[in-house]
């Protein structure tokens, strides 16, 4: 019974517990997929007689989710606090709304609860700060941070209409906007002044600026008793030249962009007429009826594929050592399936190419014997996670000696001229960059703005550099042979159409078939010889490995190239398996001394 009453507790606590988990998980759940955006915010200011400002406000938000209410940050630096607030849903009730509120310093927070769930609102608050006109000798200011540093919120558009008391004319107002380069400040009709901001981002202010006569807010109590016009204009002078080079620098920096990716799109251009551009043959070629040059398999491989050596290469060259009598085949029988073994036959190898011999020491006495090896033991050696690195590592070193070989031929040329010339390019845009970088400090202005300029000829410039790195173009002698054997391909292609043709001895086929093999056209030569070789009186006695492609009948099939082509396939596959598995205008950006300091917006 104890034990029941265990198990059930134990299942209870379990129970329990997942379900405090999933609660969990579904709280933060739902936390992450919520969202929203304010996107406008209008703003009526009126300035009292007295001095003291009534604000109505209007934001209009978008909620993604739930959401409890809404967030409104106001600083009250710069006045003698706040007299009133009120806040109502505007759109689509309208009704007033309660709130908490808490201060923290010069800003008081206000948390304004209206249950919203994916929908569009608009909320009104209105509030009444005292004092906030500055009165001296010779001017009146008002000076005010509708939005400060510490607002998170994007706001998508922001009006603020500041109506003065009475009526004054232009000439006797000067009004100055802080914020965004892209804003705007004008005076209308009415003593009204618009300061109007598209797309405001987080940490950007909205600040505004006026001076007016003294004897507009004639009831003020905020007296200083000094001389400050002359200083304020010199200061936003100041401030006005320093948001001029700003937007300067900005237009220059928005004109070098295009510039430099067009100059590095020329670049790059330039690089192919003069490094890269294909050179044309002397003589064009349709059919090449005979070897054109004498080199090996692998080396065929280099100077007609992008890609290099690859296995079939490795077949090639075998083939290649069998037809020369270095090696001889043997066929295996046994119960379960054939299997071929390369037996040495020449272990003098002073006269072959050194990444032939390699092959040779690698396959032969590495992983055979050192008299001969099967296709088998190479599958099972690749694929022991023992000789498994040693197995690449050896590969490696061959395709190595490969293009050390391939390199003596001077197919292409060495010239890393064009990878010069691109790296100067580079490097003297990006000291252009630099000095007007430097130039920017110098006179103060954000160099955040070269950010995009640095990203377009880093990004591009880059570009360049690797292309002109990877430019491998061939010699006049390399685009010859290339079409030589280009034109030997298509005769392997083509031999069997031709009519006027003399199909040559056994020992001269075996002789193109290892070129076929790395041309990647040897099935396809097999299937046509199949045909003309039956129908010739033809003996395979002569051959070093084309008798070990026939069968019962005498005729030609390609087991041998198969069995040879899954077993380095295999054998690669596994080892690159395992290895991967490791793991009035417009604003200045001086400004910040005003009083205020809406904080900023957000919701909860």
């Amino acid at each position: 019974m104890k034990k029941v009453v265990k198990i059930k507790v134990k299942l209870v606590a379990g129970v329990s517990v997942l379900i405090i988990l999933l609660f969990l998980f579904n709280i933060f759940a739902i936390g992450a997929d919520r969202s929203f955006k304010i996107n406008d915010y209008q703003a009526q200011v009126r300035i009292l007689e007295n001095g003291d400002m009534q604000v109505s406000e209007i934001f209009e938000y978008s909620f993604d989710g739930d959401f409890n209410g809404i967030i409104r940050d106001i600083g009250i630096k710069g006045s003698d606090g706040l007299q009133y607030f009120k806040a109502s849903e505007y759109f689509p009730e309208d009704k007033e709304l309660n709130y908490d509120q808490s201060s923290k310093g010069d800003m008081i927070t206000y948390r304004i609860y209206d249950k919203s769930n994916n929908e569009r609102k608009l909320f009104l608050l209105e509030y009444q700060l005292k004092n906030v006109i500055n009165l001296y000798n010779d001017t009146a200011e008002f000076y005010w941070k509708f939005f400060d540093e510490s607002n998170t919120s994007p706001i998508g558009h922001v009006k603020v209409e500041v109506v003065l008391p009475g009526e004054v004319s232009k000439e006797e107002l000067k009004v100055f906007g802080h914020g965004p380069l892209d804003g705007k400040v004008s005076i209308q009709e009415n003593s009204k002044i618009v300061y109007e901001v598209y797309r405001l981002s987080s940490g950007e202010m909205v600040e505004a600026r006026i001076l007016f006569p003294t004897s507009l807010v004639h009831k003020g109590h905020k007296i200083i008793n000094e001389n400050k016009f002359a200083e304020i204009m010199k200061e936003e002078l100041g401030w006005a030249k320093k948001a001029d080079r700003e937007k300067n620098f900005n237009i220059l920096g928005i004109l070098l962009i295009p510039l430099i990716i067009l100059l590095n799109i020329f670049l790059a251009i330039r690089l192919y007429f003069k490094y890269d551009k294909e050179l044309k043959p002397e003589v064009e070629i349709d059919y090449y009826r005979e070897l054109p040059q004498d080199i090996t398999p692998a080396v065929l491989s280099k100077l007609m594929s992008i890609q290099g050596v690859g296995t079939k290469d490795i077949m090639a060259t075998l083939m290649d050592l069998v037809r020369k009598k270095y090696l001889k085949i043997e066929e295996i029988q046994d119960r379960k399936k054939k299997d071929y073994k390369f037996i040495l036959i020449e272990s003098d190898t002073k006269n072959l190419k050194e990444h032939e011999s390699y092959l040779i020491q690698w396959l032969l006495y590495s992983i055979g014997d050192g008299r001969s090896v099967t296709l088998k033991e190479i599958k099972d050696y690749a694929k022991s996670s023992r000789t498994q690195r040693s197995f690449v590592h050896n590969y490696n070193n061959w395709a190595k000696k490969v293009g050390q070989e391939f390199k003596k031929y001077n197919y292409f040329g060495e010239s890393k001229e064009g990878l010069k010339t691109a790296v100067k390019v580079i490097f003297m845009e990006l000291g252009a960059i630099f000095l007007l970088l430097v130039l920017g400090i110098l006179f103060r202005v954000q160099w955040f703005i070269f950010i995009p300029l640095l990203f377009a000829a880093g990004f591009t410039g880059f570009g360049v550099i690797v292309y002109s790195a990877l430019i491998r173009k061939k010699t006049q002698a390399g685009v010859n042979e290339y079409t030589k054997w280009s034109a030997f391909k298509r005769f392997l292609l083509h031999f069997s159409n031709m009519k006027d043709y003399e199909i040559p001895s056994i020992v001269v086929w075996e002789h193109y078939l290892v070129y076929a093999i790395s041309l990647g056209v040897a099935e396809k030569v097999i299937s046509k010889l199949k045909i003309i070789l039956s129908n010739q009186d033809m003996s395979l006695s002569n051959s070093t490995y084309l008798f070990f492609m026939t069968d019962r009948s005498g005729r030609l099939n390609s087991s041998l190239f198969n069995s040879f082509d899954k077993v380095f396939s295999s054998a690669f596959a596994n080892t690159s398996t395992k290895s991967s598995t490791g793991s009035g205008g417009g604003f200045s950006s001086g400004g910040g001394g005003g009083g205020g300091g809406g904080g900023g917006a957000g919701a909860f």
